[in-house]
């Protein structure tokens, strides 16, 4: 039997997953673009791919300057296809996690 506390948890994520976009833009951290414009694009999917890369570097060293995706680099698109009623999948070039 599945413990009560882990369905709960398992609620909780599920319902923070849901309404994320709508409790940043209620507090001002998802805000509305000049530029912005609305667009009807329900049932359609769109897949951001951000970068694997947490140095730049040349190949083989490991070590130099920090980069990875700028926030809005990816939250811009994200929360546009969104709101224009798309699913939204972000993953990196070479799978796991990305480099912010």
């Amino acid at each position: 039997m599945i413990p009560t506390a882990l369905i709960i948890a398992a609620a909780a994520i599920i319902l923070l997953a849901v309404f994320l976009p709508s409790i940043l833009k209620n507090l001002g951290l998802h805000p509305d673009y000049a530029d912005s414009k609305t667009y009807n694009l329900k049932d359609k999917k769109a897949l951001i791919i951000t970068t694997s890369h947490a140095v730049l570097n040349k190949p083989g060293k490991t070590t130099g300057q920090k980069t990875g995706v700028f926030g809005s680099e990816m939250t811009v698109p994200y929360y546009e296809f969104q709101d224009a009623g798309m699913e939204v999948d972000v993953a990196s070039i070479k799978g796991g996690e990305n480099t912010y």
